[in-house]
């Protein structure tokens, strides 16, 4: 073909199939599964199974940011009865659904859908997350769906539609929409457009409607426990650049596509409204100080960037102009030879683990599971595990352990039975620990938020009453328990809803108790003289010593036991110095630390364990 145009079947059009299919492999090759998955495929279980689309068959609580993503699944593990191939398989189809509905939308000669070809084949974050057990590829097809109805009929009803179902399947992608509908219902400003968005909108208001009527609450539980931690806004804005710039390092193809969209959208005025909707959704990403899986919430935009990419070349570059594309599909292949996609790699066997957290706790969290969990390797080994973590619950269950407190929430929870409630550590799956801040630690790693669990609370899961020594907390987790265990139509369960969302019942909750957590509160006098002292530590609880207004220079720590510890010195509810430190099982006992510092201000001191659990014994504390 002379002019590029993709018309009639040629060796371009036959080269570009070839191409898509090699992609295809890629992505076949790379599949895998994620613990955050295996959450949502328990309440998938759980509903399949008759306990309601819960965690926890006891607490109505949303655990899953992706409704839309559930429903897809429940039905087809209805009929299965297995998840790991269902969700695997069912993702990769729906991720070359979303290929061809992009091609189909944003491209016009074969050059175009060349590069866009290339991209998705060297993008890492497309590819690992075109399975994962997550909604990403559910998302790409949905907004490949949008990009083709703006550009063509612009139907408000559609337009709507397509960006309900979007936020539908992950809410904070309505950021992406804003701006185009907006501009959409200002230019087209009347009662017809209204109704018509309102009737695109109804999948998700009807879902809105149900959450608040079922759970409680308009929004998933993970929504509280990841934005109420008490983490200073600066700090999390820093983090959100790491994770864009952990991108840049490790995935530049997929930075590069974001910024070449971004660039070219903002020059054509036909997209460009579509540009501002990625740059609000990156704001909000940094806002949020992105998340623990490098790449994971890039991945929509970097689809959104290539339809607009494709579109500028399709609109904007004259048949003859091959040179633009044909250059970027060949700064794409360095790309490729330089960042090796999967296909280039062998299949990761679990011998063979690298390290995957970066000094700001970002992962390549297809680099940890896949040796486990990917397609190719097969599901699970001679002892039927997907992932080791699942022993764990499976050990849970043959206790016959009514409550169990765990981390890794996905793999634990699926080796589980419905029967074995499960606290989760960082709240994910807890109502009461999601509205609880975080523990103070100046290292906390993205997404990872431990919550101290309040003294009488695992007595009082499984219990007819509750028994939480902390009177106030005691009141907030009962009128929270109405919400999430109560009698759905109760009208005293309906004034705690608009109660709880409405705020009124946070006076109940003391942050600063949660946040640093306290046991003992002594004076610096009774601790501070050499010998014994009967002062343990249990379990994130530690000791607020008052100093008596003496200077500090100096301050030592000496301790029984090997483990974690946080110090943080106070001038009033302010923090004037924190310090972490870790000691060994062979330095124990003796001397924790002997710290040099100027707290002349300083005129309290909080020491916690950070570690899970055990007796921490202090049996002295002096400063000099």
């Amino acid at each position: 073909m002379d002019d590029g145009r993709m018309t009639k079947w040629g060796w371009d059009r036959i080269g570009l199939v070839l191409l898509g299919l090699v992609v295809l492999t890629n992505l076949v090759w790379a599949a895998w599964l994620c613990d955050d998955a295996f959450i949502s495929f328990r309440s998938v279980r759980n509903f399949v199974d008759g306990y309601g689309l819960t965690f926890n068959p006891l607490e109505r609580v949303q655990s899953f940011t992706h409704p839309l993503w559930v429903m897809v699944l429940i039905p087809l593990y209805a009929v299965t009865g297995e998840i790991v191939y269902t969700s695997m398989i069912t993702g990769l189809l729906v991720s070359a659904g979303a290929i061809l509905l992009l091609l189909r939308h944003t491209t016009r000669f074969s050059w175009d859908a060349l590069g866009i070809l290339l991209a998705l084949f060297a993008s890492h974050a497309f590819t690992d997350y075109a399975t994962s057990g997550l909604e990403n590829p559910l998302s790409h097809l949905l907004i490949a769906a949008f990009v083709g109805e703006w550009f063509r009929k612009r139907r408000p009803e559609y337009l709507a539609l397509w960006a309900s179902l979007t936020m539908l399947n992950r809410l904070d992608l309505a950021l992406l929409f804003f701006f185009p509908l907006a501009l959409h219902l200002f230019q087209n400003r009347s009662w017809h457009t209204v109704r018509q968005l309102a009737l695109g909108f109804s999948p998700l208001i009807v879902w809105e409607l149900f959450s608040l009527i079922y759970y409680g609450f308009p929004f998933p539980n993970t929504a509280y426990a990841k934005l109420s931690t008490g983490i200073p806004s600066g700090e999390l804005y820093t983090q959100g650049l790491n994770y864009l710039t952990f991108t840049l390092e490790h995935d530049p193809v997929t930075a590069l596509v974001i910024l070449g969209g971004l660039v070219a959208g903002i020059a054509h005025k036909n997209t460009r409204i579509l540009a501002l909707g990625i740059v609000l959704r990156l704001f909000y990403v940094v806002k949020v100080g992105g998340d623990f899986m490098g790449g994971r919430f890039l991945t929509t935009e970097f689809f959104l960037a290539l339809g607009l990419l494709g579109l500028w070349a399709r609109d904007k570059i004259a048949v003859r102009q091959w040179a633009i594309p044909a250059g970027s599909a060949g700064l794409i292949l360095v790309g490729i030879l330089i960042w090796r996609p999967a296909l280039f790699k062998p299949l990761p066997i679990p011998e063979e683990v690298p390290k995957i957290i970066n000094a700001n706790g970002i992962a390549d969290e297809r680099a940890f599971y896949a040796p486990y969990t990917a397609l190719l390797n097969g599901s699970g080994k001679d002892d039927g595990l997907i992932f080791r973590w699942e022993q764990i619950g499976r050990d849970v269950r043959e206790r016959g352990e009514k409550v169990s407190l765990q981390y890794n929430m996905g793999f634990v929870g699926w080796g589980a039975g419905a029967e074995n409630h499960l606290v989760d550590h960082f709240g994910l799956t807890d109502p009461l620990l999601a509205r609880l801040p975080m523990l103070y630690d100046p290292a906390w790693r993205i997404g990872h938020y431990v919550r101290v669990i309040p003294r009488g609370y695992l007595k009082s899961v499984d219990a007819e009453t509750h028994e939480l020594e902390d009177e106030r907390l005691h009141e907030y987790y009962g009128r929270l328990r109405s919400v999430t265990r109560g009698d759905i139509f109760s009208w005293t369960r309906f004034k705690e809803i608009i109660r709880f969302n409405l705020g009124w019942n946070a006076h109940l909750v003391d942050s600063k108790q949660y946040r640093f957590p306290v046991q003992h509160r002594l004076q610096l006098s009774q601790i501070n003289e050499p010998g014994e002292a009967s002062l343990s530590l249990t379990h994130f609880y530690g000791a607020e010593i008052d100093l008596g207004g003496r200077p500090v220079q100096r301050f030592h720590l000496a301790g029984k036991c090997c483990g974690e510890y946080q110090t943080v010195f106070f001038k009033g509810d302010d923090i004037v110095f924190a310090r972490a430190f870790r000691v060994e099982e062979e330095n124990c006992p003796g001397e924790i630390c002997a710290i040099e510092a100027n707290l002349e201000r300083a005129d309290r001191v909080v020491i916690y364990p950070l570690s899970e659990s055990g007796d921490f014994p202090l049996y002295q504390f002096w400063v000099e």
